[in-house]
């Protein structure tokens, strides 16, 4: 959930999608996702952090919802990433001292920097935390207002809520619900927010 991470993502699809027309004849050609999670700051940015605590991969302690976005933007955010050996012997390895004083990105950063950038690259927002309403009208105007970013975003959660607001804000978003257990009932919401697929956790 960094920006040098997306870089490393932006960078593998861009040399997919260049590969030669007789490359491509032989294979599938590949959809270059990148996933990634939302949660809000006490002052309401969507921000791509997934813990609900920053504890774990920031040098700070508490709630992501307890920190403005400039309290949080102050946080090493590639700390824990950058402590660990990089042993991929790859410039798309997914540790090592590169990431050292990331910050955690917005939702806006994001895509400020890839939306024209990468436009290989396909967006999987994994909502965590987002505010109910408010986080979700965030999210589909954030969205809307590029053209042609929807049909590179697919929204996704186990929380139904927020997923039936994006789709009651703009029916033409992508929405997939991720379930523990296929149940029933659970099924029969999917089919009524028309989810794009009913993911199951392992």
């Amino acid at each position: 959930n960094t920006l040098a991470a997306f870089e490393d993502t932006a960078r593998c699809a861009a040399a997919s999608a260049a590969r030669s027309e007789a490359a491509v004849q032989q294979m599938e050609p590949v959809d270059w996702w990148a996933e990634t999670d939302l949660r809000v700051t006490r002052d309401g940015h969507l921000v791509l952090l997934h813990d609900a605590l920053v504890d774990r991969t920031t040098n700070g302690t508490g709630a992501v919802s307890s920190f403005t976005l400039e309290e949080l933007q102050k946080l090493d955010a590639g700390c824990w990433i950058a402590s660990r050996a990089d042993t991929g012997g790859s410039h798309f390895s997914w540790s090592g001292p590169r990431f050292a004083g990331q910050r955690a990105p917005t939702l806006v950063e994001l895509f400020d920097q890839f939306y024209l950038t990468a436009p290989e690259l396909n967006f999987m927002l994994e909502v965590k935390d987002i505010g109910a309403e408010d986080g979700a009208r965030q999210l589909v105007n954030e969205i809307q207002s590029r053209p042609g970013l929807a049909n590179r975003c697919i929204i996704i959660g186990f929380d139904p809520v927020p997923l039936e607001m994006c789709v009651a804000l703009d029916s033409t978003l992508r929405v997939g619900f991720t379930v523990g257990e296929p149940t029933p009932e659970k099924i029969d919401r999917a089919v009524a927010m028309s989810a794009h697929h009913v993911g199951v956790a392992g």
